[in-house]
């Protein structure tokens, strides 16, 4: 599990309806498909108290599980375990001149 990883949203369903969501970590490496499993922030989504953005950061603990086929492709899916942080996005202030 790794622990404090920072995702960006990327596509799903944000209502919370959906279950497989794409994030992106670090610079542009994208996980799909990722699995929410944190009912609290879920219900959050779902109830709209939460309404995630392209530009929102999430600090999460992240599972990681990984097959292999009998071709020697490696198949990843990702589960989001607790989150930790969110933090949405701010428009900067425009100075009015």
């Amino acid at each position: 599990m790794l622990k404090n990883v920072y995702l960006k949203p990327k596509r799903g369903s944000y209502s919370g309806e959906e279950k497989s969501y794409s994030f992106i970590m670090g610079d542009n490496s994208i996980l799909w498909p990722v699995t929410i499993d944190d009912d609290i922030f879920l219900k959050k989504l779902h109830s709209g108290e939460i309404r995630l953005y392209s530009e929102d950061i999430l600090k999460v603990d992240l599972e990681i599980k990984q097959k292999k086929d009998s071709n020697n492709k490696i198949a990843s899916s990702y589960s989001i375990k607790l989150i930790k942080e969110y933090i949405p996005f701010e428009k900067p202030q425009q100075m009015k001149l």
